[in-house]
């Protein structure tokens, strides 16, 4: 059984996520911060166009880090559910590589905080980051950033204490 886990205080959490209609496909990017006691604080979304899944998750962390500061967020926990661009933040990564703006972009963001923290979450944990990033297609491609939470967000935010049965795939060898 998997959960979202609120931060210890004074933490904040940032659940991010990217969503992908084929790889590369139509994607986009959303997420939420919420602290130590659960409570919304700030989501957002964005419209992508056309790239691959690992893109969508980098613009998704990229958006959120850049909407933490904005709220003057200085100790951060991040859980994203995509192990790929977790890596590629994580790692020594070349120029050259086809996203490494994006990548370089992320990491500077997050040097300019006093603490944070990037971890790798489970999808089943990460549900309201989730629909945050399946609703990015009917945005502008700009990061749409909500002052309250959506109307259509209320009820999984409410299930901030539900566990969620985890999904895994059985390989046939």
């Amino acid at each position: 059984m998997v959960k979202w886990e609120p931060p210890i205080s004074p933490y904040f959490k940032l659940n991010t996520d990217g969503f992908s209609l084929g790889n590369p496909g139509k994607v986009s990017a959303g997420g939420l911060i919420r602290d130590h006691l659960g409570q919304w604080i700030k989501d957002y979304t964005r419209r992508l166009g056309i790239a691959s899944s690992t893109e969508a998750e980098l613009w998704g962390l990229r958006d959120g880090l850049e909407l933490a500061i904005k709220c003057n967020i200085n100790k951060l926990f991040i859980d994203m559910d995509a192990s790929a661009a977790l890596s590629l933040v994580q790692s020594e990564v070349p120029l050259a590589h086809p996203l490494s703006v994006v990548i370089c972009d992320c990491r500077w963001l997050m040097g300019r905080f006093l603490e944070v923290h990037l971890q790798h979450n489970f999808r089943e944990s990460n549900k309201c980051a989730d629909i945050l990033a399946r609703k990015g297609d009917g945005v502008d491609f700009t990061c749409t950033v909500f002052n309250n939470p959506p109307s259509w967000m209320l009820d999984q935010l409410q299930a901030k204490g539900v566990s969620y049965p985890r999904h895994v795939l059985n390989s046939i060898t």
